[in-house]
């Protein structure tokens, strides 16, 4: 598997593509899941303990955002994003 040329992307738009922003659902996080969104990326909220606030942001970002709620800290929580 080769990896995608993006080259000759155009860095201002990120459609097309998702991104994972943990500790997404409020504050800085959140404004970043929002920012990207806004660029058109398709966004994976990850909440620990936000889900509800998690929820509310994929509800205004584009159609295939999703949010997920883990415990990064246990040593099995990243598998819950996948």
């Amino acid at each position: 598997m080769t990896a995608p040329d993006y080259k000759d992307a155009d860095p201002a738009t990120l459609a097309g593509r998702t991104v994972l922003v943990t500790g997404g659902a409020h504050r800085v996080g959140g404004a970043i899941s929002t920012h990207l969104g806004a660029l058109g990326a398709r966004v994976i909220v990850h909440a620990h303990q936000h889900l509800q606030a998690a929820d509310r942001l994929v509800a205004k970002l584009p159609a295939g955002s999703v949010a997920i709620g883990a415990d990064l800290r246990l040593p099995d929580g990243a598998d819950r994003l996948y």
